[in-house]
């Protein structure tokens, strides 16, 4: 852990299933390694339930780990938070709902008032979004999707559509709804699908224009849960037929 500094300490999360007697969803937090020159897991948890309230005990875990492991490292240890994830609503509600709960638990609130306290949580699950970045991956393949759907794009404008909708990942705050209505204006029937990422909370950490995570611990974050998503074939070796749930696990 002493190898460990705030330019490589990054952290990647995803979920998998491998476990085959029992259906069970392993959520898996991973570090990248410049020794090993490879992501490796930190936090493997079993969760019966894809809601929030179970992605919840995983994060407050993870947070708990890197305070008690990394709080020495560096005066800004709190961007060892950092995660990048897909767009899992329950997963990211999990991330802030722990991350607010956890905050919280360092304070005496008691003599707050219901006020003063509903209002500290608010800065809290605004703090929380700023520490994480949505997989541009997951994006990418939902925009080849609908460039592919001929009710949506036509055959002619597929190239246009994916150029324009990719492009919003680089375009800043000053042309970045003006980008988004022109989309609008050309493809109507993506209209649904097009507010969906721009204006719900999976805007807020897929597009830079949106964001509120610092631009130098983005660029220091993968763009993606690729690294995390290449591990699974190795997962899946680990977990063979017809077992009990006590030797799977």
């Amino acid at each position: 852990m002493n190898t460990l500094n705030n330019n490589n300490f990054n952290i990647c999360v995803y979920i998998t299933d491998f476990i085959i007697h029992y259906f069970i969803l392993i959520q898996n937090s991973s570090l990248y390694c410049p020794l090993l020159e490879r992501w490796i897991p930190v936090l493997m948890t079993i969760i019966l339930r894809e809601d929030s309230t179970h992605y919840k005990e995983h994060f407050k875990y993870l947070f708990q780990w890197i305070d008690e492991y990394c709080e020495a490292e560096t005066k800004n240890h709190d961007n060892f938070y950092a995660q990048v994830i897909d767009f899992s609503m329950a997963e990211r509600r999990g991330f802030i709902d722990a991350y607010v709960e956890y905050k919280l638990e360092k304070f005496n609130t008691s003599s707050y008032s219901e006020a003063l306290l509903n209002s500290h949580k608010t800065h809290l699950e605004e703090e929380a979004f700023t520490f994480l970045k949505g997989c541009q991956e997951h994006y990418r393949q939902s925009i080849t999707r609908i460039a592919r759907n001929h009710a949506i794009v036509k055959p002619e404008d597929s190239a246009k559509f994916q150029s324009m909708t990719l492009n919003l990942l680089k375009t800043d705050i000053s042309e970045f709804f003006e980008q988004v209505e022109l989309c609008k204006k050309n493809w109507p029937n993506a209209i649904t699908w097009l507010e969906w990422w721009v204006y719900t909370d999976a805007g807020k950490i897929l597009f830079p224009a949106l964001s509120t995570m610092s631009e130098d611990l983005s660029r220091k974050l993968p763009n993606s849960t690729n690294a995390q998503e290449s591990m699974h074939s190795r997962y899946y070796l680990c977990g063979t037929t017809n077992q009990s749930i006590i030797t799977g696990i």
